[in-house]
């Protein structure tokens, strides 16, 4: 008799945890699927798509919604930062391993609001954090060299020609690198879990 309600708690244990949903929530994931992922006007697949997330991009989850199985994998659709929908099945908690270090939203620990982003189609961003003031262009990594080419600046001055350099990458780990500028400017970076 004791063995029976030991098994019947350790079910209503294991099913409370499966059908109970997480809290913990606003929080930064990646997605996994290699394909990238589609975002959505509302929690369903049969919603207007409106555009895609590329493998390894970070995304601001800040609600949870109904749970769905889709590709024989179930899970919760979230609704992102902009206010969009995608499937929590094509999501993980870390960046997959095979993506660049580099890859990715980075906050500069000397320079309060100042980031440099990396996204998966190897545009690049750095700046004032949500305020359109800095630079864009790409970017391209070989080894420990990063190739910037600067082709956007957002600043009061907008008319300034395209340079390229190259930036040396130096890994303390995949949560802190330091990016070393031709001019010895030296901008030492840890991995942002905020993409606002």
């Amino acid at each position: 008799m004791g063995r029976i309600k030991i098994v019947f708690v350790l079910l209503f244990i294991c099913c409370t945890a499966l059908f109970t949903q997480t809290n913990d929530l606003p929080r930064s994931m990646f997605v996994i699927a290699r394909s990238g992922l589609n975002y959505r006007e509302a929690p369903t697949v049969e919603s207007r798509r409106l555009g895609t997330y590329l493998y390894g991009q970070g995304i601001s989850i800040i609600e949870q919604g109904p749970r769905e199985t889709i590709d024989g994998i179930s899970s919760y659709w979230y609704k992102t930062s902009f206010k969009e929908w995608v499937f929590g099945g094509y999501l993980a908690d870390d960046m997959p391993g095979d993506t660049p270090i580099v890859l990715g939203l980075w906050d500069d620990k000397d320079r309060d609001y100042y980031v440099f982003y990396f996204r998966p189609d190897h545009s690049y961003r750095e700046g004032i954090r949500e305020s359109g003031i800095g630079y864009g262009g790409t970017w391209a990594l070989n080894g420990t060299t990063i190739t910037l080419v600067i082709n956007q600046v957002h600043t009061i001055d907008d008319d300034v020609p395209e340079l390229v350099f190259n930036v040396e990458l130096i890994i303390t780990d995949r949560n802190n690198i330091s990016l070393l500028f031709p001019n010895g400017e030296r901008a030492n970076l840890a991995r942002s879990y905020n993409y606002w």
